[in-house]
């Protein structure tokens, strides 16, 4: 079965709000406490419905590994960043102009 456009549109939908999801909250003062079972949890939905859209041959196999490799690597991006540095005051004076108060 062909792949559909509204997968290709729907995966790239689903990509680009949890990436911007995850900038948010590692720019956040506690986002390795309840931010991140929940950033965990929308990694996960998003994780079944690209995985309900391959079943249903919906997307095709590659883009669906491409997928999986922009969610897991943004996931650990988001720990490897938290970590680095004081991200709290950069991310906030990059996204919100509080110019890191």
């Amino acid at each position: 079965m062909k792949e559909n456009k509204i997968g290709k549109i729907t995966i790239a939908i689903i990509t680009i709000v949890l990436v911007l999801v995850t900038i948010r909250l590692s720019g956040h003062k506690h986002s390795l406490g309840i931010f991140v079972l929940a950033l965990f949890g929308f990694y996960f939905v998003a994780f079944l419905i690209g995985a309900l859209l391959k079943a249903t041959e919906v997307i095709s196999k590659s883009l669906f590994y491409v997928f999986l490799a922009v969610l897991l690597t943004s996931f650990s991006l988001f720990f490897v960043y938290h970590h680095s540095y004081d991200s709290h005051n950069e991310t906030r004076s990059l996204l919100y102009g509080f110019n890191g108060e």
